[in-house]
């Protein structure tokens, strides 16, 4: 039972990963970290 959860739980997460991994290649974060670094270079 335990190695079942485990793997159901890798799984997941792994997906996430990916998602997340999407999400940040995505332009509205691109410029998110644009803006980020230019207020840390200014300040």
């Amino acid at each position: 039972m335990k190695s079942g959860h485990h793997q159901a739980v890798a799984m997941v997460m792994e997906a996430e990963s990916e998602l997340f991994r999407i999400a940040l290649e995505s332009d509205e974060a691109q410029i998110a970290f644009m803006k980020f670094l230019e207020k840390k270079t200014k300040g």
